[in-house]
């Protein structure tokens, strides 16, 4: 085999592994976008959690505050009748 065939064969593969580098490196990206994206999902997801949360104690609070008030109602209509 001659020299030319020998640098032909050897930037033949080089081309072929900066082919598959590419590819790779796209795959990567790409996997490293989905992350970004999930991360950021996640993230949203929390806030949304935690604004619930938030909203459940405040009802939570005020439908005890309404018990209380009813039963204090319901006692004073009672001595009322007496």
């Amino acid at each position: 085999m001659r020299a030319g065939d020998h640098a032909g064969q050897a930037q033949a593969a080089a081309k072929q592994a900066e082919a598959a580098f590419d590819a790779a490196n796209d795959g990567f990206d790409a996997a490293e976008a989905a992350v970004d994206a999930a991360r950021e999902e996640r993230a949203q997801a929390r806030t949304a959690r935690y604004a619930a949360r938030q909203a459940y104690e405040r009802a939570s609070v005020a439908a005890d505050r309404v018990a209380r008030r009813v039963r204090e109602l319901s006692e004073r209509l009672d001595k009322m009748q007496e």
